[in-house]
């Protein structure tokens, strides 16, 4: 606790918390003027990625009058640019998984060559890496949890746990500012995800960043990668448990589905940030890591996460009246329950029936 309200004192989560709550309402807006009555059901947009990423660049680089923390190369630029294109373009193609860490690389290799790191040689191919692999998964969560909200959830208690695992905070101090207000636009709002191209963004400015501030103790990198948490390897459970076991999807209602899975994201986040993220070099960190990480992928499966798990609504915004629902699915309208109840006329193209016997 003592933690958390230091870091409300420091001017650098300040400056990132007051441009979070100005990106919320733009957000936000956006969102519910894209979910009309008409297309009620419809997947939030993936805004709330671009904006943290937007927000973090003004708080690092002092942006609109902010206090600079750090110069940001135009390499890193660059690189944050071609993952959110590679993000988009890889979210449309029939496997987004494959084509999301190919097109990835280039981005990739820009945001982990921006900087030179200080520390072992296997940073920057540690940054590369985690970029590609963690940006291409936790689109495929956030894909799948965008009805419920979950995306900027989870992507806050990420960004919360890389701060308390890395030395030197000041560049992840305005990066949880920004994260804070734009998790609301997620749960309860439920108005925007994060989005493939956003996530994509965001894990490389993340591990960036993480890179530069776990000098002091190169473990803590490593850490900082497993606080991707379910958002890493929850693809991987699900991949391997899939008809193994019956998903608490079916068995938990959607508040306790919603609980559970953020809880159990925290927990896989805690031990990679607060126990591997606390040996001092990269070997002793990794060992620890991967037990963790393989127990998420079990209780990530275990979860069956599926874009069918949904409220009945949104907590606020445009509701799904039964109006709506009829001209969204016109098939499913009375005349489909009188031919269910054995009434009315028969379907287009069906045979005609048969006469009766003389």
């Amino acid at each position: 606790m003592n933690q958390i309200t230091t870091l409300m004192d420091f001017w650098q989560f300040q400056s990132g918390w007051v441009l979070g709550w100005v990106l919320l309402p733009i957000v936000v807006g956006i969102g519910w003027s894209t979910r009309s009555r008409r297309h009620g059901r419809r997947s939030p947009w993936g805004l709330a990625g671009p904006a943290w990423v937007i927000g973090s660049l003004m708080a690092l680089d002092g942006w609109a009058g902010h206090r600079t923390v750090f110069d940001v190369p135009g390499q890193l630029l660059a690189g944050l640019a071609l993952l959110v294109l590679a993000g988009e373009m890889a979210y449309r193609t029939p496997n987004p998984k494959v084509f999301g860490c190919i097109l990835g690389i280039p981005g990739a290799v820009l945001v982990g060559t921006a900087t030179d790191f200080r520390g072992p040689g296997w940073i920057a191919p540690l940054v590369i890496v985690a970029t590609i692999v963690g940006g291409t998964f936790a689109a495929e969560v956030d894909r799948r949890a965008a009805r419920l909200g979950l995306g900027p959830v989870l992507w806050l208690v990420t960004v919360f746990g890389v701060y308390v695992t890395v030395p030197d905070t000041e560049l992840i101090r305005p990066l949880v500012g920004v994260a804070l207000p734009l998790a609301v636009a997620g749960w309860p709002l439920r108005a925007a995800r994060i989005g493939p191209g956003g996530v994509a963004a965001g894990v490389g400015l993340l591990m960036w960043v993480a890179g530069i501030e776990g000098y002091g103790r190169p473990g803590s990198i490593v850490g900082a990668s497993g606080a991707l948490g379910l958002l890493l390897v929850e693809p991987v459970g699900r991949r391997f448990l899939v008809r193994r076991v019956t998903p608490w999807a079916r068995r938990l209602s959607v508040g306790g589905f919603e609980l559970g899975f953020v809880a159990a994201h925290m927990a896989v986040v805690a031990y990679a940030t607060r126990v591997a993220g606390f040996a001092d070099d990269g070997g002793p960190a990794t060992m620890l890591l991967v037990p963790g990480l393989v127990a998420g992928a079990v209780v990530g499966g275990w979860f069956g996460l599926s874009k069918r798990v949904r409220p009945e609504r949104a907590w606020f915004g445009p509701r799904r009246t039964r109006a709506s629902a009829r001209r969204a699915h016109p098939s499913a309208g009375p005349s489909d329950r009188r031919r269910r109840r054995g009434g009315g006329n028969p379907p287009a193209g069906s045979p005609p029936p048969r006469p009766p016997p003389s």
